[in-house]
């Protein structure tokens, strides 16, 4: 069997040639007819690990998309506009209130931005690399 060039697939979605691949390798586990109990042993071992990579797989796969609703993420938002709104027109005007109300604003929205950010693993500024993913499959090939 020959295995397809995946240097030039898309990172995004899944591809047709790479399910029949992964369906073809589970119908060839499961069409295994050990002789002996050693064998059979290789074999449910072989299949536990097919079952591993298939769901590490469809993760990979399902992972790109938020798990944030945007819904939530908006009322969020508003409720701590709301919130600095009150400190902000409640306390005097003092560069001492102004200061903590800057350097609390500051710190939620850097908060939220890193929540938002790890909660897509595979983009964004702190990403989960697919090179050794690629390079593992390209040594493959060869």
């Amino acid at each position: 069997m020959s295995y397809p060039d995946v240097s030039k697939m898309s990172r995004e979605g899944a591809r047709s040639v790479l399910t029949d691949l992964m369906n073809h390798i589970g119908l060839e586990i499961r069409q295994l007819n050990p002789p002996d109990q050693l064998h059979e042993k290789l074999a449910a071992d072989s299949f536990d690990q097919f079952k591993d990579v298939v769901r590490a797989r469809s993760s990979i796969i399902e992972e790109p998309y938020s798990s944030i609703a945007r819904p939530f993420l908006r009322m969020l938002v508003f409720w701590l506009m709301v919130i600095f709104a009150c400190f902000g027109l409640r306390a005097p005007a003092s560069p001492l209130v102004l200061i903590v109300i800057a350097l609390s604003a500051i710190s939620l929205s850097s908060t939220m931005f890193i929540i938002l950010d790890m909660d897509m693993p595979y983009e964004g500024l702190f990403k989960i690399s697919s090179q050794t993913m690629r390079t593992a499959l390209s040594d493959m090939l060869r």
